[in-house]
């Protein structure tokens, strides 16, 4: 079941993406660290945890996300149902 925390926190990490696109669009790549975004550091905190949030960038894409609710890191998974991973990612098709 979703609650307010984690749709605030789904909010969060879509306007972090948002960011991330544009940073692509300007430099041909994803940056290596979210701190490249510019963004106040309190901008970059899970609030279920009061760290980072998680972000992965490589070939096969970006992977951005919180460990939610549950305070467990599921590794980036956004099964459905409760206890799992919030998560905003871009998978990069093969060429």
């Amino acid at each position: 079941m979703n609650t307010l925390a984690d749709y605030l926190v789904r909010l969060e990490l879509g306007q972090i993406g948002l960011l991330l696109e544009e940073y692509r669009a300007a430099h041909g790549s994803y940056p290596e660290s979210l701190e490249l975004l510019g963004l106040p550091e309190k901008d970059l905190i899970d609030p279920f945890t009061g760290g980072p949030f998680r972000y992965q960038s490589s070939e096969q894409g970006v992977l951005l996300y919180s460990v939610g609710s549950d305070r467990t890191d599921d590794n980036g998974q956004a099964q459905s149902g409760k206890n799992r991973d919030l998560v905003w990612r871009v998978e990069r098709p093969a060429p």
